[in-house]
């Protein structure tokens, strides 16, 4: 059961892995691969994605830039790393908006590392099953034979 679970778990991920790249060249190659999609049926959140980055926002009427004409944001608050950012803002009437941005190439690159994982766990796996098969010692006849 174990060998079974690893050995697909590594074939999965490393799909995903795969597919994650091939879409992250396709969004940033052009806008075909661009997509809008509401999160949660009623909800105010949506996720998009495009040039490489995936995009959820909480309300996706408002523009969140800091140098946005329109909007001025009371307080706000940004958190970044490489391929990663978190925005915060508050506007006067006490409402606040969120963005997250992450990049397509970190899903892709946990999904090397749980697949490398998986691939190491089943080979250990393999192994101590393939030691653990007697060997029969000699020609092996058939019972017709």
């Amino acid at each position: 059961m174990k060998r079974a679970l690893f050995e697909w778990g590594a074939i999965v991920t490393s799909t995903l892995a795969v597919l994650c790249v091939a879409y992250w060249v396709a969004s940033v190659s052009g806008s075909a691969a661009d997509f809008t999609l509401p999160v949660g049926g009623m909800s105010t959140v949506e996720m998009s994605a495009s040039d490489g980055m995936i995009d959820v926002c909480d309300d996706p009427s408002f523009i969140i830039e800091p140098n946005a004409p329109c909007l001025k944001p009371d307080t706000g608050r940004e958190w970044t790393l490489p391929g990663i950012r978190f925005r915060r803002y508050t506007f006067v009437d006490h409402r606040p908006v969120w963005r997250f941005n992450l990049s397509l190439l970190i899903p892709a690159v946990l999904m090397m590392f749980v697949a490398f994982v998986f691939l190491r766990r089943y080979r250990k796996i393999r192994a101590t099953l393939v030691q653990s098969v007697p060997s029969l010692g000699g020609p092996v006849q058939h019972p017709l034979d």
